[in-house]
C-alpha cells in the first residue's frame, strides 16, 4: 500500500488510507461485475450479459483474492459443496483480504448469494460419472427453453437483493457512501448510453 501511495503522490496527493479505500471499492466493483456475469451466463441468457463495469478485464488481478476469500467461507461453513466450480462466485464481501476473517454477516451472505444462485438458475449435474438417458436431455433442453422467456426479470431482481445485501454488511459509513457513488455513477452511465443510442435512431 505505501509503495502505491508512493507513485500516486508523484501525480497527485493520496494518503495509504485513501489508496486501501480505492483497492476495496475496486474489489467491490469487480466482485459485483463478476456476480452478474456468472448469473446471466448460468440463467439461460447469455447475451443479457453486458458489461456494466469498463474496467472489468483491467481488475481480473482481484481474482486470486476473490477465489481465497470463496474457500475461507466454505471453510467456516464446514461443508463440502458443489459450489466450489471455478467461478466460486457464492461468497463475496468486505471484510479484509485475510482467509480467516470472516463475520457472521459474510457467512450469512453467502449463504443468501447460494440459495439465489439456485432459485435462478437451472440444476445441473454435478456428478462426473452420471451419464444422461435421451429422455433427460430432452426435458432439460424443455426446460430450459421454457425459462428463457421469464428468466430474465429474475436475474435483475436476484442481483438487486445480492447488491442490497452486500451494501449491508459494510460497516464503514465512508466506504459505503463511496460505494453508493461509485453504484448510481454507473448507472447514471448507463443511462447517458441508452440515450445517446436511441437519438442516434432518429
Amino acid at each position: 500500500m505505501i509503495s502505491i501511495a508512493a507513485e500516486i503522490s508523484k501525480i497527485r496527493p493520496i494518503t495509504v488510507e485513501e489508496v486501501k479505500k480505492k483497492i476495496k471499492t475496486l474489489r467491490s466493483q469487480y466482485s459485483a461485475e463478476k456476480s452478474y456475469r456468472w448469473s446471466c451466463l448460468n440463467s439461460g441468457l447469455p447475451q443479457a450479459y453486458i458489461s456494466k463495469l469498463w474496467c472489468y478485464n483491467l481488475l481480473s488481478f482481484l481474482e486470486p483474492h476473490i477465489k481465497v476469500r470463496s474457500a475461507g467461507c466454505l471453510k467456516a461453513n464446514n461443508i463440502k459443496q458443489d459450489v466450489e466450480t471455478e467461478n466460486s462466485s457464492v461468497c463475496y464481501s468486505e471484510s479484509e483480504l485475510s482467509a480467516n476473517e470472516y463475520s457472521d454477516n459474510s457467512l450469512n451472505s453467502a449463504i443468501l448469494s447460494k440459495k439465489m444462485f439456485e432459485n435462478i438458475c437451472p440444476k445441473k449435474e454435478m456428478e462426473e460419472n452420471n451419464i444422461l438417458s435421451p429422455n433427460v436431455i430432452k426435458k432439460r433442453n424443455k426446460s430450459l427453453k421454457s425459462s428463457k422467456v421469464t428468466s430474465n426479470p429474475e436475474v435483475y431482481d436476484a442481483f438487486g437483493k445480492y447488491v442490497a445485501s452486500e451494501l449491508r454488511i459494510i460497516t464503514d459509513k465512508g466506504i459505503l457512501l463511496e460505494t453508493k457513488d461509485a453504484i448510481q455513477g454507473i448507472l447514471n452511465d448507463a443511462r447517458i448510453m441508452i440515450l445517446n443510442k436511441e437519438n442516434t435512431l432518429f
